[in-house]
């Protein structure tokens, strides 16, 4: 790989990143609204106990 092709995966990485970011941001606001009190932090706790639950 050239530096050319690095900088251009990079840029590329970059942006996808990014647009995770945005997303996994967009998903927090909305767990709130609907009533998961921390967001993405309360729904992953919520579906562990269930799966803890589930594994008893």
């Amino acid at each position: 790989m050239n530096e050319q092709e690095i900088l251009r995966k990079l840029a590329s990485l970059e942006s996808r990143e990014d647009h995770l970011v945005t997303e996994i941001e967009y998903l927090n606001e909305l767990l709130k609204r609907v009533g998961f009190q921390h967001g993405i932090t309360t729904l992953k706790a919520a579906a562990e106990a269930i799966v803890a639950q589930a594994d008893i």
